[in-house]
């Protein structure tokens, strides 16, 4: 768990060129190039509508600063959401704060009915949410580059 206290709340529609930034910055720490980052910007985007809609949370300190955000959006079936966006800070990897944000989506989605959370995960960020008990179901296109598979988890609650 953080050392510190932090506080979940849904994420307003001032902030979302924060989130962008966020998670491009976040995304770019493991190491991808110029070129593989710019082809992600569009994928990496929060959706204001969801911001809207209060599907994307944020985790911040006791001071305000935000430390990461989550996004969920519901599937087709009714019952399914999609983990759309993780994505915490550089200076917040390793300190739980994407464990925090990963159990309130499970909360988010419990509340509205659903029973399952599926995750197009980078290959480097597989293994935390297997931790978090997520099960790899295939891979799957991405949704960033074209003729680039991604591993596909499921967590069923």
């Amino acid at each position: 768990m953080p050392d510190n206290p932090i506080s979940i709340r849904s994420a307003r529609k001032d902030e979302v060129d924060l989130l962008n930034k966020l998670a491009f910055q976040s995304k770019a720490h493991w190491g991808y190039d110029s070129v593989f980052m710019e082809q992600c910007i569009e994928a990496l985007a929060v959706d204001p509508d969801a911001v809207r809609l209060e599907w994307v949370f944020v985790a911040e300190n006791e001071h305000g600063k935000e430390l990461g955000f989550a996004a969920i959006l519901p599937l087709d079936d009714g019952h399914s959401y999609e983990l759309s966006h993780l994505f915490v800070t550089e200076e917040s990897m390793g300190k739980g704060i994407g464990r925090v944000l990963f159990r309130e989506a499970v909360k988010r989605v419990s509340a509205l009915g659903g029973s399952t959370i599926e995750i197009l995960s980078d290959p480097g960020a597989r293994p935390f949410y297997e931790k978090l008990g997520a099960v790899y179901i295939e891979d799957a296109p991405s949704d960033a580059i074209e003729g680039r598979s991604l591993p596909l988890l499921e967590y069923s609650f």
